[in-house]
């Protein structure tokens, strides 16, 4: 309450969970400047792929490949999870998708 203006009620957002669909997976939708994409995440043993590639395939460079899986890294769940994705249009740095 020490931010909000006198005289303006302090207004709680509901935070909405992501949902599993009826085979257990997770699904969302990004974008970045012209990129955009669509991604599945679900439980599994890592593999990461992207419009039908590996994504040791999708990315020439390994920064692109650190930052794509930089959140699974982060709560330590690299191997736990299948990611696939779909992507179009921008620059490789546009289309890392998992954020």
């Amino acid at each position: 309450m020490k931010f909000v203006r006198p005289g303006k009620e302090l207004i709680v957002q509901e935070s909405s969970l992501p949902s599993l669909d009826e085979y257990g997976r997770s699904y969302t939708t990004g974008s970045k400047k012209t990129a955009r994409s669509q991604v599945w995440l679900i439980r599994g043993t890592g593999e990461i792929v992207i419009n039908g590639k590996p994504l040791r395939d999708y990315f020439s460079l390994i920064e692109y490949k650190e930052t794509a899986m930089r959140p699974l890294f982060v709560v330590n769940r690299q191997n736990h999870y299948n990611v696939w994705g779909m992507v179009q249009g921008g620059g490789p740095s546009g289309k890392i998708i998992i954020r």
